[in-house]
């Protein structure tokens, strides 16, 4: 029986091209501090080589030489539909890309248990330089707090902390879509949040909450205007159903705009008011938030608050590289990103 085909290593490139190794090695792992400088129909000699050879680079070996393993884990919640926009995913493994990194995706469990059990673990076996976390989920903090005494660069994307940390400014986005309603000549305007039946607090739910009612309510008090709030629950973030209080046709009646957390919040009640026969933005106007799939797949153009994932996505990995270059302590003043609105046909003129 034969044995298994040897594979490609450098030295056979360079053998069979006629270069050196090192002029092989440069070519396609360029190192810009090195001293061999190749022109460009040399590179080109060397990488066509490698393709005819069925050459794969060694990780291993580039991690001795480089002392980094060329990985970065990207961290999201495993809890029902709670996944992480693809935006932040995309942007994050593109720039990575573009740098020779690979993105090692991982879900991670949705009970502390098995948290405490399976993250130690995680960090070990797959040999990570660093992890980007994509949260939004309950878990967060016990994330944030087991990985606080880990020796490896942590970034957070969506997520809000003094250090290493790329989110949107929820506060200034909820002012701007407050203020492009005011100036659609809206007056009563209802905020409203989604949150799960045990009704957490603010301290439990993620920090865009808060902020977005505050961005809200201090646009209005500034121009003279009562801020109300309304409460629809639901246990995901996605879901098929959500319970809308018994007092809600009254809150129809009373208010001539709604501003909902998210876009999903916006089509649930949306579906809400066309079962009773209520359009929107004929009946009421109806916004939303986040500018993702959600508003993607609207019944209608919504008019809504865009956070760009893709963006914050590639600042991640570009924090990430940062901080891994300079080996210095592993801290970077956190980023903040403004968000943007985008006008759909959800909201209405009332001047």
């Amino acid at each position: 029986m034969s044995g298994s085909k040897r594979a490609t290593t450098i030295k056979d490139i360079a053998a069979e091209i006629g270069v050196s190794v090192a002029t092989v090695s440069q070519a396609l792992r360029p190192n810009p501090n090195s001293n061999i400088k190749l022109p460009e129909r040399t590179i080109n000699r060397v990488k066509e080589a490698a393709t005819a050879l069925n050459y794969r680079a060694h990780r291993g070996a580039m991690s001795i030489r480089s002392r980094q393993f060329k990985t970065i884990g990207f961290f999201s919640a495993k809890k029902g539909k709670a996944h992480s926009p693809d935006g932040f995913l995309d942007g994050l493994h593109d720039a990575a890309e573009s740098e020779g990194y690979r993105i090692f995706h991982v879900r991670l469990p949705d009970r502390i248990e098995e948290l405490s059990f399976k993250l130690p673990s995680i960090l070990n076996e797959q040999n990570l330089d660093a992890l980007v976390i994509g949260s939004f989920h309950p878990l967060s903090h016990s994330i944030h707090e087991q990985l606080r005494n880990q020796n490896l660069p942590v970034v957070y994307l969506n997520d809000r902390h003094p250090l290493n940390s790329i989110y949107v400014d929820d506060y200034r986005g909820a002012q701007i879509m407050t203020q492009h309603l005011m100036e659609r000549g809206h007056r009563k305007i209802c905020f409203v949040l989604r949150k799960s039946p045990d009704n957490p607090n603010w301290a439990e739910m993620h920090h865009s909450a808060k902020d977005r009612w505050d961005g809200f309510k201090d646009t209005l008090k500034k121009a003279g205007l009562q801020a109300e709030m309304r409460t629809v629950y639901s246990d995901e973030v996605v879901a098929a159903h959500h319970i809308f209080p018994a007092d809600w046709e009254e809150v129809i009646e009373h208010f001539d705009a709604l501003f909902a957390y998210d876009d999903d919040l916006a089509n649930q009640i949306a579906r809400y008011l066309y079962a009773r026969n209520l359009h929107v933005p004929q009946a009421i106007s109806l916004c939303g938030y986040n500018g993702d799939y959600g508003s993607h797949c609207a019944w209608q153009d919504l008019t809504t608050i865009s956070i760009p994932t893709y963006k914050i996505g590639k600042l991640g990995f570009k924090m990430v590289k940062e901080i891994l270059v300079t080996n210095e302590p592993i801290q970077h003043p956190s980023v903040k990103v403004n968000p943007i609105l985008v006008e759909g046909k959800s909201v209405r003129d009332l001047i």
